[in-house]
């Protein structure tokens, strides 16, 4: 069924895009289809960044209740639901919001291992085979090969990404163990991303970096253009 609903078509549209873009670089294709996902995305993008927002202009207060009312558990939370329902925040809508991203962004992985294969089964009848694909970027290197550069942008890319969502999230103490854990994430999702995409055909890292990219480009917009609350 997900492969049905989610996988099949998202593969392809990326077959349209490369039919009838000249030149039918794949790279490019990557490019233009990322863009595409994230746009189909952006409502969801939107509401979790939203949450972020509301939750730092919040953190004040919900400090203040969690240390009044630290040894009355249930006071505490009945005393932080009234803070959340007065300015209308659901604490949980950017947790929900990530959540039905993750199918879509598992079936994006999915349509990038297919190809290398045969692609048969996976077009549909309406839809042309290609023949002889050209797997290059820009001429410059395969895209289902391995590409020590691709994962190094990646890697690069995630870095800026995780940094810049950190300046975004409510401002605990420096020994908060929560805020301690985001700051190692700064430097781990790099790591991560590099031993991950190193072994790993190059549309991943490429998909990956021009992902991470929009994801600035899209905080950097939705952070001058959302008042918190707004979406709540």
């Amino acid at each position: 069924m997900f492969s049905d609903f989610l996988v099949k078509p998202l593969f392809n549209v990326f077959l349209f895009l490369y039919a009838w873009l000249p030149g039918h670089d794949f790279g490019v294709v990557v490019v233009i289809f990322t863009i595409l996902v994230r746009l189909v995305l952006w409502p969801l993008f939107a509401r979790s960044i939203q949450s972020q927002l509301t939750m730092a202009k919040l953190q004040p207060e919900i400090e203040a209740i969690q240390g009044k009312y630290k040894n009355n558990k249930q006071t505490q939370v009945a005393e932080l639901m009234k803070l959340y329902k007065t300015h209308k925040f659901n604490p949980f809508s950017g947790f929900f919001s990530l959540l039905i991203q993750l199918p879509i962004l598992l079936a994006v992985y999915q349509v990038f291992q297919i190809f290398g294969g045969p692609l048969d089964q996976w077009v549909y009848i309406w839809m042309p085979v290609p023949q002889d694909m050209n797997y290059l970027f820009l001429g410059l290197f395969d895209l289902l090969q391995p590409f020590m550069w691709a994962t190094l942008a990646a890697s690069l890319l995630q870095f800026l990404q995780v940094l810049f969502s950190l300046q975004i999230m409510p401002q605990k103490k420096s020994q908060d163990p929560s805020m301690l854990a985001s700051r190692s994430m700064v430097y781990l999702a790099p790591v991560l991303t590099f031993m991950i995409f190193r072994s790993l055909p190059s549309v991943l890292s490429l998909y990956w970096s021009v992902s991470s990219l929009l994801s600035l480009l899209q905080q950097w917009l939705l952070q001058k253009r959302i008042k918190p609350g707004a979406l709540t």
